[in-house]
């Protein structure tokens, strides 16, 4: 049996609310849900996930993402360079980069080889992959988000595209001006903005919060 708090009504009183970038968006409140306008549009339709496997994506799977881009977090609430965490830094900053390419592939947006973000509108032919609008959300419309935000999601998904794939030469750093602070930089601003977007375009279209990710 599905949980109860996933069976909810997608009706109610609009509203609005800002985005981090500060843009507004039309929202449903939740009382049944906070349903985001956001995008439907791919050339297949949204696919049917049995309740079972859909509890564990929206419980389990997307919130085990998000706690990965909050690893940033915790590096620095507990000393930054001086953190016990610091011997482990290189496993939370690539976990953190890879769990930006899963969270913005997953709510639509890829980046093409130059770092240009845009709409993903096609499934993988392989098939098995999931979107947001899977489980019930909504897909971000890369055009309705604030350029120099746009400009950092298609960035980090660019340098997650090849930098964790596979051995690559050092072409791939011109992304971030040979920098590594700069690398660090937009992952540490870019993962606590798509966690807000997964939380708007997808939990909130629910009307549930977000679930908190616990080791079994």
């Amino acid at each position: 049996m599905p949980s109860p708090r996933l069976t909810c009504a997608l009706e109610g009183s609009k509203s609005s609310r800002r985005n981090p970038a500060g843009k507004e968006e039309a929202s449903v409140k939740s009382g049944t849900s906070e349903a985001t306008i956001g995008r439907t549009d791919m050339s297949l339709p949204p696919i049917i996930i049995p309740s079972p496997e859909r509890d564990r994506c929206l419980n389990e799977h997307v919130p085990y993402r998000i706690k990965m881009l909050q690893g940033l977090d915790a590096w620095v609430a507990t000393g930054g360079r001086k953190s016990p965490l610091e011997p482990v830094f290189p496993s939370i900053f690539e976990s953190a980069l890879i769990a930006c390419r899963w969270s913005g592939n997953f709510l639509g947006l890829g980046a093409n080889r130059k770092g240009v973000l845009h709409a993903i509108k096609k499934r993988h032919a392989g098939g098995g992959d999931v979107f947001s609008i899977d489980l019930g959300g909504r897909l971000v419309d890369p055009n309705a988000l604030a350029k120099p935000d746009a400009e950092l999601l298609g960035r980090v998904i660019l340098g997650a595209n090849v930098a964790t794939a596979h051995p690559t030469r050092e072409g791939i750093h011109l992304i971030w001006s040979g920098s590594g602070s700069a690398a660090w930089d937009d992952v540490r601003s870019a993962a606590p903005f798509l966690v807000s977007k997964i939380k708007l375009h997808l939990y909130d279209v629910l009307g549930i919060p977000v679930p908190l990710w616990k080791r079994r």
